[in-house]
This record gives C-alpha cells, sequence and structure tokens, in this order.
C-alpha cells in the first residue's frame, strides 16, 4: 500500500459523495484523481477522471433517450442520491485504506468546503454544457419542422394543379395522371410527415393543434381525390354528393386554420 504524503491533504469520503451529488461522477473523478495524484498514482488518477466523465455523458444521454413525461416523473433527487451512493462504495473500494491510514496518522484532509466548491464548479460546468446541447437540439428540431412543413406546402401546391386544368378539355387518362400520381401521392406523402412530426417532437400545444387540424385538411383532400379518382374510372358523377360534402368540411378547416 502506498503510504499517503502528509504534506498534500486527501479528500475524504464524505467530501467526495457531497461533490459527487453536486457535479455528478466527473466531480468524483476529479477528486479521486487529486488523491491518486497525491498518492504517487498519477496513471490511476487519470483513468479515474475519464471514466467520471464518460459515466457522467452517460447519465445524461441516458435522460435524454426517455419521453420527457417519463423523466418528469423521476424524483428530483433519486439519480443524485444514486450514483452519489454507487461513488460512495468506489471511493472505498479504490482508497479506502489509504484514507483509513491517513486518518489514523492524524493527518489533515481538504476540508469538505472545498470539495464541495469542487463539485458546484462542475456543477456550473455540466449546466453550461446542457444549455448549450438543449439550445442546439431545439434550433435543430425547429429547422427540421421548418423543412416538413416546407415539403408539406410544396406538395399541396402540386397536388392541387389539377384544379387548375381545363377538365373539360382534357383527356380522363390525363386527368387520372394529375390525380393519382400529381395529387394523390402528395397527399399520402404529407400524412405520413404529419405522423412523423406528431410522434418524432414534444409540440408545443397551440402547434400540436394546428397540426391535428393540418392532418384532418390532408386527409379530407385525400378522400376527396379518391372519390374523384373513382368518379373518373368509372365515367360517373354518382360521387359529387360527396365529393361536395367532403369539400365543405375542408373549407371548414382551413376556416379554423386562419387559411381562408
Amino acid at each position: 500500500m502506498v503510504q499517503p504524503n502528509t504534506n498534500r491533504k486527501l479528500y475524504t469520503q464524505n467530501g467526495i459523495s457531497i461533490a459527487t451529488f453536486l457535479g455528478g461522477p466527473a466531480a468524483a473523478g476529479h477528486l479521486i484523481r487529486l488523491n491518486y495524484r497525491r498518492l504517487g498514482k498519477e496513471r490511476e488518477g487519470l483513468i479515474a477522471l475519464i471514466l467520471g466523465i464518460i459515466a457522467t455523458a452517460a447519465i445524461f444521454a441516458g435522460l435524454f433517450s426517455l419521453p420527457e413525461s417519463t423523466v418528469d416523473n423521476i424524483p428530483q433527487q433519486l439519480i443524485p442520491a444514486i450514483y452519489t451512493a454507487i461513488i460512495y462504495g468506489i471511493v472505498q473500494w479504490l482508497q479506502g485504506k489509504e484514507l483509513k491510514a491517513a486518518s489514523e496518522q492524524n493527518a489533515p484532509f481538504e476540508s469538505n468546503w472545498k470539495a464541495a466548491g469542487i463539485g458546484g464548479l462542475w456543477m456550473l460546468i455540466l449546466g453550461g454544457v446542457l444549455v448549450t446541447y438543449i439550445f442546439a437540439e431545439q434550433g435543430q428540431a425547429d429547422q427540421d419542422i421548418n423543412q416538413k412543413l416546407a415539403l408539406i406546402d410544396k406538395n399541396e401546391q402540386q397536388a392541387l394543379r389539377f384544379y387548375s386544368i381545363d377538365h373539360a378539355n382534357t383527356p380522363p387518362e390525363v386527368q387520372l395522371e394529375l390525380i393519382t400520381n400529381g395529387g394523390i401521392n402528395h397527399w399520402e406523402e404529407n400524412l405520413s410527415i404529419l405522423q412523423d412530426l406528431t410522434t418524432e417532437y414534444e409540440l408545443e400545444p397551440e402547434f400540436a393543434s394546428y397540426i391535428t387540424n393540418l392532418t384532418t385538411y390532408n386527409q379530407l383532400r385525400l378522400d376527396t381525390y379518391r372519390l374523384i379518382q373513382k368518379s373518373i374510372l368509372e365515367g360517373t358523377d354518382q360521387y359529387n354528393d360527396q365529393i361536395q360534402e367532403k369539400n365543405v368540411l375542408i373549407a371548414d378547416i382551413m376556416t379554423q386554420m386562419g387559411a381562408l
């Protein structure tokens, strides 16, 4: 066993635990490294710091992978309490003998206040990293959502071209091509995009309501185009009443979305 250098104070288990609760495993790795350096074990100290940072990153990665509703239901102090208890045991395993020897020699230890200060410093560092990450993620999410909405708008404009043709003088096969590949396909793609928006992102209530209305609008358009498609294929006007009903519903939903 390496004897502690009495000229270099060690951090106690309690001090390291306090720092861990405040600054996570990274703070623990920092203090464990300082202890190792003062015990002449530079390599072990560097490994401890690296593992502490990795453990902290893993914890936050795990939390970010969970649904927001699940994270909200986790007691605020539970996770810090768990990893603090684990770190306490790890310190006992790694440095318990050296800390006990220093205590038996009445060697002075670093104050718990200093350990808490280092933990607080790591808390600030991690907080800054998290804020930066959250803003970056939100910015990327906003960009992705805007791109999806732009594609929805483009698809709509393409699909609505069907109404700009002269139906009386346009051959049925051309109308079918427009209604199917130039219309139905676009409405179906829009519905798929909207489904992705509702499942991939945590939407604000007002925007979520808009997406719901937009989904209804695209579904009504799709239903209408399928009825028109059947009318052309069958050479009949028996679906006109149903088409008109759909058009009334489309006008209503557009009014709700403020599109009229």
